[in-house]
């Protein structure tokens, strides 16, 4: 059977270390991954930039520009924001892990690592995150929403979201079917300031729901937990994706 290139999951591992990246790149393409190498983070940035990359394996302790500012740089492009990163590092004290964090990543494996174990968590991590995505919107039944332009629509008339309904609404959107917890939601849309109860986060679901109208149904609350966008009861031929208005 033929690979079709193109539908290869593509990994950028960003590593100084060459015996490190080679072993981690080797295992990524018996696994099926398109697997793409730098050795500095200036290299890393730059193949990020030309490259449709869907996770970034990111080495902490770099010469020159290291992972944390590669970390920042990419979580501050709007074009890879949501890409998700693993940091790989030597590095284990709580301190860094939390500065990692708040910069941050979606997941930590520390040296020396299991490559079974980081197969796992690269696995684990596609499945519910998105890297570079075409699908900048999203409607259905008289509800449309563009990512890019933040343009609202309920059956033709323009709706304004508060920019924490509409971190709330893409947050739920990009982690579809999944439970998400209220703390969560704080952590990703607020950046868990300490003044902020997570009752907020009722109160910004409930101004959301009422403005989607017939579409609030897709927010659903999970009883002493969270929300989750849920798509299970509505038909697939009503869903659309990509571009919205």
């Amino acid at each position: 059977m033929t690979v079709d290139m193109n539908k290869m999951k593509k990994i950028l591992i960003v590593e100084d270390e060459t015996d490190i990246r080679e072993l981690v790149a080797f295992h990524l393409e018996k696994e099926g991954f398109s697997a793409l190498q730098a050795s500095t983070g200036e290299a890393g940035l730059s193949m990020l930039w030309d490259e449709n990359i869907d996770l970034v394996i990111l080495d902490l302790m770099m010469p020159g520009v290291n992972g944390l500012e590669v970390l920042k740089a990419i979580r501050d492009n709007k074009r890879t924001m949501r890409l998700p990163v693993i940091l790989l590092t030597a590095k284990a004290t709580e301190v860094d892990k939390i500065i990692g964090f708040q910069l941050g990543t979606d997941d930590y494996v520390c040296k020396p690592f299991s490559v079974k174990e980081l197969m796992v968590r690269i696995k684990a991590l596609l499945r519910r995150t998105g890297g570079f995505t075409d699908e900048s919107g999203f409607s259905v039944e008289g509800f449309s929403i563009n990512f890019n332009s933040h343009k609202i629509f309920v059956d033709g008339r323009s709706v304004d979201f508060s920019p924490k309904e509409f971190g709330l609404f893409e947050y739920l959107y990009r982690n579809k079917n999944i439970v998400v917890g209220r703390g969560q939601l704080l952590d990703k849309v607020w950046g868990m300031d300490a003044s902020v109860d997570e009752r907020v986060v009722d109160v910004n679901i409930t101004r959301l729901r009422e403005k989607m109208d017939r579409a609030k149904k897709l927010i659903k609350t999970v009883k002493g937990y969270g929300y989750m966008f849920d798509t299970s009861e509505i038909d697939s031929e009503t869903v659309k994706g990509g571009d919205a208005q």
